[in-house]
């Protein structure tokens, strides 16, 4: 498929029609439109950005897979990673594992390769979800690292000032095409929403973690793919031609 791979382009449409798929697009900076058309579509899209996309007819979706697309719950979650001179926890005999306070940092990793203690090291300061992780989105990213390096400096000391080099954050929820990091089923969204999620509807087939039965973890985004691989290669032969 090397040669088919086409980046950089936003799905605007996608219209099921005369036993085809068409889908419409445009490329993220020059606006330039593209459409392909094929006997299947494959959408990984996160579930609730398909509500932007026009669909076309809009009953070829299910009223129930409507009901997911508008429900389906994504949690936020913001990760800052600082970057020191040198890997100063290692000299108070922490080799890798995970700090959990009550700062809002919340969670941070340490590097579990062994390395020599001079040279430089990065810790992700700060791992959260959902209100942990909104709370460091209202931040610009300057401020972000500030506050997780004062975080740090309550844990290790004023050292953390002393050795710091760089830093840089990111926030899944600001991402345009991801709307959140991974999804997470509200009390009853399982059994209320999951069935009709990963079903296709019509000649669209879905796929992602969102469409798993281990959504937020990349063996959940693997399953999915052998699932919908399985799904359209066992079709009947006259479904997408010879």
């Amino acid at each position: 498929l090397k040669d088919n791979l086409i980046f950089r382009y936003e799905v605007t449409k996608i219209i099921q029609h005369d036993n085809q798929v068409t889908i419409h697009s445009k490329h993220t900076q020059s606006q330039n439109p593209l459409t392909v058309t094929g006997d299947l579509a494959i959408v990984t899209i996160p579930l609730q950005l398909l509500q932007f996309i026009d669909i076309e007819p809009r009953n070829s979706f299910s009223h129930n897979k409507w009901k997911a697309i508008r429900e389906l719950h994504y949690a936020a979650s913001t990760k800052i990673g600082l970057q020191f001179t040198h890997r100063f926890w290692e000299k108070e005999g922490i080799f890798g594992g995970k700090l959990t306070t009550d700062l809002p940092i919340r969670f941070s990793y340490y590097p579990s390769q062994t390395s020599n203690q001079s040279e430089s090291g990065l810790i992700l300061a700060s791992y959260t979800w959902e209100d942990d992780a909104t709370l460091w989105d209202i931040l610009p990213e300057k401020d972000r690292i500030q506050h997780a390096l004062k975080n740090l400096a309550v844990i290790h000391g004023n050292q953390v000032y002393d050795h710091f080099l760089s830093g840089a954050s990111y926030s899944w929820t600001l991402n345009q095409y991801s709307y959140g990091a991974f999804s997470m089923f509200k009390p009853g969204q399982e059994t209320d929403l999951f069935p009709y999620i990963p079903t296709p509807e019509g000649r669209v087939h879905f796929a992602g973690e969102h469409t798993s039965t281990v959504p937020a973890w990349i063996e959940g985004a693997i399953q999915s793919g052998i699932r919908v691989a399985h799904e359209v290669t066992n079709l009947p032969r006259t479904f997408g031609g010879p």
